[in-house]
């Protein structure tokens, strides 16, 4: 019995490890993914409507943030992060400001 409960514990833990690995992966994921469009977004907008600008995303622990700069203004937009949200999400809500 010691053995299996033990055992049991190992695989509580080693769960918690890797939902916590997982929940990081797809945070990257969208971060990366965010990043992408938010580069393409301002190439677009330079070429098709002289807007110089650029914008990265991070994730500070709680919450998605986009720091944008458009024509020397510089803003930080945080949305916080739920996990059931998909990978645009974030981009398509900063979008819409």
């Amino acid at each position: 019995m010691y053995l299996t409960n033990g055992y049991q514990k190992l695989n509580i833990k080693l769960y918690r490890i890797m939902a916590k690995a997982t929940a990081l992966e797809k945070i990257n994921r969208i971060i990366n993914y965010t990043n992408r469009r938010l580069a393409g977004w301002y190439q677009n907008a330079e070429k098709d409507f002289g807007v110089a600008g650029s914008g990265t995303c991070y994730w500070d622990g709680e919450n998605i943030v986009i720091i944008f700069t458009e024509d020397d203004t510089t803003q930080i937009y945080s949305i916080p992060y739920y996990d059931n949200e998909p990978m645009d999400y974030y981009f398509n809500v900063w979008m819409e400001l």
